[in-house]
């Protein structure tokens, strides 16, 4: 953590991101939040949760809206229409498929 921090403080290095608590699955789909339209940017936390602060409208003066994103479906919740569940492994009807056929 230490060296993590010493990292974050050098400015030639201030935009580098360490992405090592992460879930295959949590990659994808932090990678995915942060192409989302609307939103400013999105984070990992120490626990690999992933929150995703939305840009502020024009003339809004409050803070910005947060939202965590645990599952693919927590996409929605960010304006996406459409999640490819294929993208992150997963099988939106959970149904396996027969390879002994």
């Amino acid at each position: 953590m230490q060296k993590r921090r010493m990292l974050k403080d050098n400015d030639r290095y201030k935009s580098t991101f360490i992405n090592d608590d992460l879930t295959p699955m949590r990659s994808k789909l932090l990678s995915a939040c942060k192409d989302v339209e609307g939103v400013a940017y999105a984070r990992s936390t120490h626990d690999g949760r992933i929150l995703c602060t939305f840009k502020n409208p024009p003339g809004h003066t409050g803070p910005p809206k947060t939202q965590l994103v645990e599952t693919p479906d927590d996409l929605f919740h960010l304006g996406v229409s459409h999640v490819n569940y294929s993208d992150f492994g997963l099988d939106p009807y959970g149904v396996k498929p027969n390879h002994s056929q």
